[in-house]
Parts: C-alpha cells; structure tokens; sequence
C-alpha cells in the first residue's frame, strides 16, 4: 500500500480542475468568444423567427375567423334577400360590401404572388 505524502494530502483535486479550466480559458479565450458570439447569433435568429411565425399565425387565424364570419353573412343576407321586405338596393350594397370584404380577407389567408 502506497504511503500518502504531505505534499499529496495538500493539493486540491477541485481547485486543481479548476484551475486548469481557467489556464484553458485564458489560452482559447479569441475562439470562445468566436464561437459564443457565432452561437448567440444563431440563438437571437431562431428566437427571431419564432416570434415572427407566431406573430404570423396569429394573424392568419384572425383572417381566416373574420373569412368565416364574412360567409356566414352572406349566407345569411342570400335568405333575407328572398324576403319580400327586402330592399334590392340594400341587399346590392350589402353584397358588393361584403365581396369586397370577402376579397380582402381571403388575400389576407391566402397571398396572392405577384
């Protein structure tokens, strides 16, 4: 069995560790910051685009309920329309209003290319 020496008994095997991560540190210190800086960049853009598609989403279920809701309207002014109360000029305007709302949110869903 091997004796322990004082020397050995005193030396710290964390503070040995640590000290040569901080001599590690120190001699790479120009490629850390390379590298941590290429990497904060890469994080800021993917936290940048998870921000922006949701952003998008947001938007595009907003078109498509106002869509939804814009159907169901001229759903229903197509059954008032046969009412024999209806006025004819009423129910023209209220159809080209809710066309042109109609187009509106459908290029909002759906983008058109140009």
């Amino acid at each position: 069995m091997a004796r322990i020496t004082r020397k050995e008994l005193k030396s710290d095997k964390f503070a040995l560790e640590v000290e040569h991560t901080v001599n590690f540190f120190e001699d790479h210190r120009q490629e850390i910051v390379r590298y941590g800086g290429i990497a904060l960049v890469a994080v800021v853009l993917i936290i940048g685009y998870i921000i922006y598609s949701g952003h998008q989403h947001a938007q595009r279920e907003e078109a498509l309920a106002r869509l939804k809701a814009t159907r169901a309207a001229y759903a229903e002014l197509q059954k008032v329309a046969k009412e024999s109360w209806a006025d004819a000029g009423v129910v023209a305007d209220l159809r080209s209003l809710i066309a042109q709302d109609f187009r509106l949110s459908q290029d909002q869903v759906q983008p058109r290319l140009s």
